[in-house]
């Protein structure tokens, strides 16, 4: 990747497209739906079969804004904005303070954004101070990303465990909930009715985990007269549902 490339790639993201409008011309980034923003092909063929590339651009139709941010005062930045904090990066003095900001930057993104980051780095860098000094400084900044985007890989996957064993949790305590109100209402049944009308209504019962279901076999148990009544009950409302 050239460094021209680089600067291309960067503002290619959506990101970076909303956070220049935004910052620096706020009047046209008002008028927008960034959430709709999406990348044009750029490549087109003419009339006599020539294969033209043109450069990928947001398809907005109007004036234009010069946005010279050599010319800009660091105070006079938008605070909070991911364009102007390349600017700044642009316009660090001294290795050191490249390197510095490219950590607190670093730390502020993920993925896609922040690989494009340090990719425009990795170019910008040596042309901007000493080669070798430049190298080995993003050399040393890589190892770090590595090892930030390691860590960062294994708190998703370890978080990723803990909402399965919640839900597994929750499952089985579920299970419990239901086989232990099941437990009990053939306890009702059977000290009501007798032992038949217990264990025909758990045979019922097995099939059934929907604790609204549960809640009205309860309800027909203290309602029914007599053991038959009940299994009649059941018989003729196999989904547990009342007829009345």
């Amino acid at each position: 990747m050239d460094y021209d490339a680089a600067w291309k790639r960067l503002f290619g993201l959506p990101v970076l497209i909303e956070s220049l409008l935004t910052g620096f011309a706020s009047p046209v980034a008002e008028r927008l739906d960034f959430s709709t923003l999406r990348q044009l092909p750029a490549d087109s063929v003419d009339a006599g079969a020539r294969q033209r590339h043109g450069e990928a651009c947001l398809p907005v139709i109007g004036n234009y804004l010069l946005l010279d941010a050599n010319r800009r005062a660091r105070e006079d930045l938008p605070r909070d904005n991911l364009v102007a904090a390349v600017f700044e990066l642009n316009a660090a003095e001294t290795l050191d303070e490249m390197c510095s900001r490219v950590r607190s930057l670093l730390d502020r993104l993920r993925g896609e954004v922040r690989r494009a980051v340090f990719d425009w780095l990795r170019l910008v860098a040596p042309r901007m101070f000493p080669q070798a000094d430049a190298a080995a400084a993003v050399a040393s900044l890589e190892r770090e990303l590595a090892e930030i985007e390691t860590e960062e890989e294994t708190m998703m996957a370890l978080a990723k465990r803990v909402q399965e064993w919640e839900a597994e949790w929750h499952r089985q305590g579920l299970e419990r909930g239901l086989e232990a109100e099941r437990e009990l209402l053939c306890r009702m049944a059977a000290r009501k009715f007798g032992a038949a009308a217990g264990d025909a209504l758990a045979r019922h019962l097995a099939g059934i985990s929907d604790p609204d279901r549960l809640a009205v076999i309860g309800e027909r148990i203290i309602d029914c007269g007599t053991g038959a009544e009940l299994i009649e009950w059941l018989n003729g409302n196999g989904d547990g549902t009342d007829a009345r």
